[in-house]
């Protein structure tokens, strides 16, 4: 299977367990922070099942046993992952729906867990 093949099914499958209207919320775990805070590891849950390698997919972030790496500071950096995921799986207009029922912040809602 090749990488667009690999992507197209990580969507396919997501796009099947979350739905539009579903009020579950992602939960992000940081599992390790850098000693320079400038990357972290993150595993994500959706309904207590593990999703992190179908996000590595959609995303093309990379995963080891300590989930995916995300580079960055400055921001809070559960929210731009939601962002990502929401941005990967949706396309706008359906996005403006889930803007509609966020309370404005216009990703899936999401809980972060350090």
């Amino acid at each position: 299977m090749n990488k667009i093949e690999s992507k197209e099914n990580a969507k396919k499958y997501l796009r099947n367990l979350i739905k539009l209207e579903s009020k579950i919320p992602l939960q992000i775990f940081i599992t390790k922070v850098s000693k320079s805070g400038m990357t972290r590891r993150m595993k994500v849950y959706y309904n207590y099942q593990v999703i992190t390698g179908f996000i590595s997919e959609l995303t093309d972030l990379s995963l080891n046993d300590d989930g995916l790496k995300i580079v960055g500071c400055g921001m809070d950096m559960c929210f731009w992952l939601s962002s990502r995921i929401t941005k990967s799986l949706y396309s706008e207009s359906e996005q403006k729906e889930i803007f509609s029922h966020s309370g404005g912040c216009g990703i899936m809602e999401y809980q972060a867990i350090y």
